[in-house]
């Protein structure tokens, strides 16, 4: 025995009229689609039909077309829970941004800079399991930048300064002097 079909409620004439401008100019496409499906029931097209019309399926019509006849328009815009939880805390999330804004050194660590990696695994000992990517991502939503580190090395020559700039004044003068 094949169920009963399921149809919307009817409608008054302030919502058939809001539901067809609805299905022609909503903003996200999951409510055109919903107020068409509505539309397509009011006017007694079976669920299955319906169904095919936009390539979906039957109990998703038919969900549609019940969340309507107990909610009302309200059901035109699903009610979307976010997926996966949080995984960091917003104390945890303070407390990533305080350590980063500090100085490694100030903190018992041996570097003058974090850097992404070296500042997870630093949080990873104190409990917060970070990658350093989602690591950069939290700092920028927190105004905060790292680049990477630079490394140079400087002369061991005494008389480097000196040297330095006899240089420069040579090149100076020359760009004063013009091209030969």
């Amino acid at each position: 025995m094949r169920p009963p079909s399921v149809f919307v409620r009817p409608l008054l004439h302030e919502e058939a009229v809001r539901l067809k401008r609805l299905s022609r100019r909503a903003r996200h496409e999951c409510t055109r689609q919903r107020a068409s499906v509505l539309l397509a029931s009011n006017v007694r097209m079976p669920v299955p039909q319906i169904a095919q019309m936009w390539h979906s399926d039957p109990s998703w019509v038919r969900k549609v077309i019940h969340e309507f006849n107990e909610r009302g328009m309200d059901s035109l815009h699903p009610r979307y829970r976010g997926g996966r939880p949080r995984r960091i805390t917003t104390d945890q999330r303070q407390r990533i941004v305080s350590v980063a804004g500090a100085r490694p050194d100030a903190q018992g660590v041996p570097l003058t800079r974090w850097s992404l990696p070296r500042l997870a695994v630093h949080l990873g000992g104190e409990g917060i399991e970070v990658s350093a990517r989602h690591l950069g991502t939290l700092l920028a939503q927190a105004g905060l930048s790292f680049q990477r580190t630079r490394t140079w090395k400087a002369s061991p020559d005494p008389d480097y300064a000196e040297k330095a700039a006899r240089i420069l004044a040579l090149c100076d003068s020359r760009r004063k002097m013009g091209p030969s």
